[in-house]
């Protein structure tokens, strides 16, 4: 699981988030990795370097149209 950031505030929940899951489960390794911003992220994702991200409502609407198949 590799959850990509956009900024230093979420890049320090994900590495707090990864101390906690890995407390209750050391047998799995989240990641944290960081993008400049969403539409970033959003690539990250499409080219399979990042499995997850926290969008707005805006990112949501870019994203299902630029970088979700049908």
């Amino acid at each position: 699981m590799r959850w990509c950031t956009t900024s230093n505030e979420e890049q320090n929940k994900c590495k707090d988030f990864k101390v906690e899951l890995e407390k209750i489960d050391n047998a799995t390794t989240p990641a944290c990795v960081k993008a400049d911003n969403a539409v970033e992220c959003m690539k990250k994702i499409s080219n399979g370097d990042a499995d997850l991200i926290t969008l707005d409502g805006g990112d949501v609407y870019k994203a299902g149209n630029s970088h979700i198949a049908v």
